[in-house]
């Protein structure tokens, strides 16, 4: 009889799942009969597909056989089971029903919710990832929310979040996440999160001394909605950023969390708390030698800052974004290839900010700030160029991300153009061998035919080599665009 049970799970394993199918395989192993199987530990692989394809379809054949007394036996033995991968696979088959108010109510009558918020404390990180996921996604409906914020789930949650023990730090940094990811799913599991008390529970572990769970607290803090962050929190995220300073990446983490809440949000952050992190950015990049980690921190943290238009305008207001930009030039020459890949994406993330504040508000203060990028990157240009064309991918990319960032500039497009042989080498789609760098071409092609008077900066016959470059996309080259040569002469001239 073992072999014959084995032969027809091993085929059903392998075969597509029919109603027909499955009631040919209970026949010959009924569900107790696999229940056995599962405790007996051999073969799970090949057990684990036949779960799956038994339990885990979504069609109402897959659902009955979960729903009836024998298989709602299966997931809670699962759940617990020593194998790692019958654990996986009894949360993915739980996953499947988190979509459906009646499938939630049955879970929760099973205890399997619970069994899922038990899960987050799997040893298997790829178990205990199912399980967050699934999760998050339940809170989405108000069944869910119900059912994963009962009085029974809180309190294992609780439990989880404020075990300061040392062996259980990877669990409370894992629910934590978790708490702060539900956070922002809607108002009402807002008002849970916030009674769990998750928020506390990180700023007492910034007020520690432990760097790792430090580190872990800010990633953990950015997922927080930026209306839940709280002036007081920013401030106190700052101070502690003050008084560690110089002392490894705590203190650079904290800025570039504080730093990204600056740009989120009109009003949340007030404007002498955006000009204390300004200044405390702008002093402390002197003292960062070009091509130090040190150097590359502060240049991530202005990148983060400078990401939105808001962003860019705090350091514009604070009086610290001529001080802060000269710092692009060093980094940037630097042989240290992290301190280049920051620098680029400062340049990439102020000067677009830059441009789309121009296009959105002709206002002095956005004129001004784009006059001092203008200044400062103007002469990196044909670096910018020379980098462009490296047989490093990384920074070539990077240098192109920065060639399309100036090319929303008026004074950009000169600059770019000017250049011996750009328009050459940007339209020159068998030169690059990669996608994003094809992309990048050609968006640079795009950002410069904005501007309507592109035809006076490089002429009229390039101007329309460059309109059939942009017709044909990132990728080919058609065959009427493959004769036409660009007028450098031209480019000289202008």
């Amino acid at each position: 009889m073992a072999g014959e049970e084995w032969t027809t799970l091993t085929d059903f394993a392998v075969l597509p799942a029919t109603s027909e199918s499955r009631a040919a395989l209970l026949a010959v192993v009924p569900l107790p009969r696999l229940l056995v199987l599962l405790s007996e530990g051999a073969r799970m692989e090949v057990l684990c597909k036949c779960l799956e394809k038994i339990l885990g379809s979504s069609d109402a054949d897959s659902r009955q056989i979960l729903k009836s007394n024998d298989g709602a036996r299966m997931l809670p033995l699962g759940l617990g089971h020593p194998d790692e991968l019958v654990r996986r696979t009894s949360v993915q088959v739980v996953a499947g029903l988190v979509g459906c108010d009646e499938d939630i109510a049955w879970l929760q009558e099973q205890d399997l919710i619970l069994g899922l918020v038990c899960a987050i404390s799997d040893t298997v990180l790829g178990v205990a990832n199912v399980a967050c996921s699934t999760l998050l996604k339940t809170v989405e409906c108000k069944q869910g929310l119900a059912a994963v914020f009962s009085p029974e789930c809180c309190q294992e949650l609780a439990a989880r979040i404020q075990n300061h023990s040392e062996a259980a730090s990877v669990i409370r940094m894992r629910c934590l996440e978790l708490v702060c990811r539900m956070w922002s799913v809607s108002a009402d599991t807002a008002a849970c999160c916030k009674a769990l008390g998750a928020k506390e529970q990180l700023v007492a572990i910034l007020e520690g001394n432990d760097i790792l769970l430090q580190l872990n607290a800010v990633e953990i803090l950015a997922y927080l909605p930026p209306s839940d962050i709280g002036q007081e929190l920013l401030s106190q995220l700052l101070t502690t950023a003050e008084d560690s300073l110089g002392s490894g990446a705590v203190p650079a983490r904290l800025l570039s969390c504080v730093a990204s809440f600056v740009g989120q949000q009109e009003g949340m952050v007030s404007a002498p708390l955006q000009k204390r992190l300004c200044i405390i950015i702008a002093e402390r990049l002197p003292h960062e030698r070009p091509g130090s980690e040190g150097a590359v921190d502060m240049l991530s943290i202005l990148a983060a800052l400078c990401d939105t238009p808001r962003g860019l305008g705090a350091l514009a207001q604070s009086e610290q974004l001529a001080a802060a930009v000269m710092h692009v030039a060093p980094n940037l020459r630097s042989q240290h290839q992290p301190s280049k890949l920051a620098a680029l994406s400062l340049i990439v993330n102020a000067v677009r900010s830059s441009a789309l504040a121009c296009r959105a508000d002709s206002s002095d203060a956005a004129s001004a700030a784009a006059a001092t990028l203008h200044q400062a990157l103007a002469p990196l240009v044909p670096g910018l160029v020379k980098l462009s064309r490296t047989p490093i991918f990384e920074e070539r990319v990077g240098a192109l991300c920065s060639c399309r960032s100036i090319a929303m500039h008026q004074w950009g497009v000169q600059a770019l153009f000017a250049q011996t042989d750009f328009l050459p080498f940007i339209i020159d789609r068998k030169e690059e061998s990669s996608k994003r760098g094809l992309e990048e071409k050609y968006y640079v092609v795009k950002e410069a035919l904005v501007h309507a008077n592109i035809g006076e900066v490089i002429g009229l016959e390039n101007q329309a080599i460059l309109v059939a470059f942009a017709a044909d996309g990132a990728y080919y080259t058609s065959k009427g665009a493959k004769d036409i040569a660009p007028q450098v002469a031209t480019l000289g001239a202008s």
